[in-house]
């Protein structure tokens, strides 16, 4: 998942993510990701649930109403405080 992290850096884009769990019984993810060109790059898959935490930093939107996964934002700032 780090290198899956890695190309989300060096500019490559979400392309699906596929997740399956049952309570106290199974966890599997799986994510591809396409480069700016199209190429879509081989599957990263996991069945370590703690990998999914690395989902907290990945940027969520909308565009046009539609969702959207981009980018990999490692730290979150909230503002400065006065």
């Amino acid at each position: 998942m780090l290198l899956m992290v890695w190309r989300i850096i060096q500019g490559m884009e979400v392309k699906d993510i596929r997740m399956d769990y049952q309570r106290q019984q199974s966890f599997q993810l799986r994510v591809i990701l396409e480069s700016p060109c199209g190429e879509l790059d081989s599957p990263y898959n996991s069945r370590n649930i703690h990998d999914f935490a690395l989902f907290r930093h990945i940027g969520i939107m909308e565009i046009g109403g539609a969702p959207v996964f981009d980018g990999f934002y490692a730290l979150k700032f909230r503002g400065l405080r006065s």
